[in-house]
C-alpha cells in the first residue's frame, strides 16, 4: 500500500526520525548505567562482646585477684600466665582462662559486665576452677570478686541473668576418684555483693 503524505507531513518527517533516534539512544544509555556499589564496613575484630561492652579478648588480658596467687594477683596475657610460687623456685603458679564467658549487668548501672572461669594450678595435681566477676570500668574489665568452684570439675554453662551469675558444672561424687571424669551435676547462682560473690541458692 502506498501512503501519500501532504507537504506538511513531508517537512516534519525528518524531525520525527531525529526524535526517534534520540529516544532510542537515551534508552540504550540508561540501560548501561549501573549504580555504584559501596562495600559494607568490615568488623574491626573477632572478639566476642555483649552490647558494646567487654570482650573475651579483654578478659584474657587482665589482672585477676586470687588468695593463693603469688602476691595475691596474676595478670593474664592471651589467656594464660605463670609465675614462680616463690622467687627462684622451680614450681610455677599457672592461671588459664577457659570458655565460656558470660556478659550482663552485675551492679545495676546498665553497663555490660562479665563473669568467667580461671583455672589455677600451684604445682600439684589439682586444677582449681575459679568463678570471677568483672565490672565494666569505663570499657575495661576490673576483677572485683572471685570464688572457688572446685577441683577438676567440668563447666557446662555460665550465664548472667537478672544481675545474677549462674554456673552449671559436674563435680566428683563422694565415691568417685579424682582421676575419673566428674559426673555429679551442680547448679549454683551467685550475687555480686560489694567485692564478694555470695551464693544465693
Amino acid at each position: 500500500m502506498i501512503v501519500h503524505l501532504n507537504r506538511t507531513q513531508q517537512l516534519l518527517l525528518p524531525l520525527y526520525a531525529v526524535l526517534v533516534i534520540f529516544a532510542v539512544a537515551c534508552n540504550a544509555s540508561a540501560a548501561t548505567i549501573t549504580p555504584e556499589r559501596t562495600s559494607a564496613p568490615q568488623a574491626s575484630g573477632t572478639s566476642t562482646t555483649a552490647n558494646g561492652g567487654l570482650t573475651v579478648e579483654q578478659l584474657k588480658n587482665t589482672t585477676y585477684y586470687f588468695k593463693d596467687a603469688p602476691h595475691g594477683q596474676i595478670t593474664l596475657q592471651n589467656g594464660t600466665a605463670q609465675e614462680p610460687l616463690v622467687p627462684n623456685a622451680a614450681s610455677q603458679y599457672v592461671a588459664t582462662f577457659i570458655e565460656p564467658a558470660a556478659f550482663g549487668d552485675l551492679n545495676n548501672n546498665s553497663a555490660a559486665d562479665a563473669a568467667d572461669i580461671i583455672v589455677t594450678n600451684a604445682g600439684g595435681s589439682g586444677s582449681f576452677y575459679n568463678l570471677a566477676a568483672l565490672l565494666n570500668d569505663s570499657g575495661q574489665p576490673k576483677n572485683v570478686a572471685a570464688t572457688l568452684l572446685g577441683d577438676r570439675i567440668k563447666i557446662n554453662s555460665l550465664k548472667i541473668e537478672n544481675g545474677q551469675i549462674q554456673v552449671e558444672y559436674l563435680e566428683h561424687g563422694p565415691q568417685e576418684p579424682m582421676s575419673a571424669a566428674p559426673t555429679q551435676r551442680m547448679v549454683k547462682t551467685y550475687q555480686l555483693v560489694g567485692n564478694q560473690l555470695v551464693e544465693i541458692h
